[in-house]
This record gives C-alpha cells, sequence and structure tokens, in this order.
C-alpha cells in the first residue's frame, strides 16, 4: 500500500484523476496526517489536492522519478535495430522477385543513393548488390556484395551474400569463382 510519503516530484500518480496519470509537481506538508498536492495532468493542466492518510488505499505510484526516461542498454537497443534492418533488407528484396519482376531503375538509385550516403553500412551495399544483380548488373552487383562482406560481419546476410556471389560466379562459368563462394557460405 502507498504512504503519503511515497509522494515525490516527478512520480507519476494514478487515483488522483479517474483513468489519468498525474505527475507531482510540489508536496506541501500539513503536520503529519495532511498534505496539499500541487499536480500536472498530461494535458499540461497544473492543479492541486488535500489529501488526508484516509487517501491512501485510492492511490498508487506508478514510476518514480523521470516518467519518460531512456536508461535502457544501449548495446541490446542496437542489436535489436540491427535486426529490424535485417528484416527490412529481407522484406525489400524479397519483394523485387514478386511476380517475376525485377527492380526498376528507380529503386536502384534510391538504394544507391542511400548506400552512398552511408559508405560504411553493409546492409545497404548488400541491397544496392542484390538489386544490381537482380538487373544482371553483374559486375556492380559482385562489387557491392564484396564490399558488403567487410561490414557484415557475422551477420545473417553474410551467408546469403557468399551465395549471390556464387550464383553470379556460376552464371558467368567460372567454377573455381563458385566453388570459393559456396566453401565461405557453408562456414556461416
Amino acid at each position: 500500500m502507498m504512504r503519503l510519503e511515497d509522494l515525490q516530484q516527478n512520480a507519476a500518480i494514478r487515483g488522483i484523476v479517474p483513468d489519468v496519470l498525474v505527475t507531482v509537481v510540489n508536496v506541501l506538508w500539513y503536520g503529519s496526517e495532511a498534505l496539499e498536492l500541487t499536480y500536472k495532468t498530461p494535458t499540461g493542466k497544473v492543479a492541486s489536492e488535500l489529501l488526508y492518510r484516509h487517501d491512501e488505499p485510492r492511490l498508487e505510484v506508478v514510476e518514480e522519478g523521470r516518467p519518460w526516461s531512456f536508461d535502457g542498454d544501449g548495446a541490446l537497443f542496437r542489436l535489436v535495430s540491427e535486426a529490424q534492418r535485417i528484416r527490412l533488407a529481407r522484406a525489400l528484396e524479397q519483394g523485387f522477385g514478386l511476380a517475376g519482376e525485377s527492380p526498376d531503375a528507380l529503386w536502384l538509385s534510391r538504394i544507391e543513393s542511400a548506400q552512398m550516403s552511408n559508405p560504411r553500412d553493409g546492409v545497404l551495399q548488400y541491397l544496392a548488390g542484390m538489386v544490381c544483380m537482380r538487373l544482371n548488373l553483374w559486375g556492380k552487383a559482385q562489387q557491392l556484395l564484396k564490399q558488403s562482406l567487410l561490414t557484415l560481419h557475422q551477420s545473417e546476410l553474410t551467408r546469403d551474400t557468399w551465395l549471390a556471389i556464387a550464383n553470379m560466379a556460376e552464371l558467368r562459368q567460372d567454377a573455381q569463382g563458385a566453388a570459393d563462394a559456396y566453401r565461405e557460405a557453408a562456414k556461416r
């Protein structure tokens, strides 16, 4: 059960206004049994209310401190962010193959523009390479895919990149290049 002493500045409180969390602005005590609570609603309205010990059961501290704190694990955020970027790249890549159509030159220019703006982004290099491959721009595709390998590291796209390079080597009838690329893909 919450006590009146738990009402601290910036705490989020439930039970003052029905179905709304309010933020404590100030607490002014009147003896040990009563206080004046100044609070702010989410709409920005500031109000105050006298609270007594018998009000304690209807009140709940939802969150102490800053209600919009961003103090999560940065490494975990980066990991999840990278996973989402890979999922997006896969979705775009699958979209290029729908109905047997190839991406058009507009898609290529957009992806190349993003890739050139972020030259160290392996996911964008991979995506640009795959678009070039679908458009039969083999040399450019191979260059972009090999560049992407420098920054993808242990990403799940690494295996797919080596498989795409092997596929292009087979189309050029380069058996040794295809075998080498398949070997690299198998390591992943």
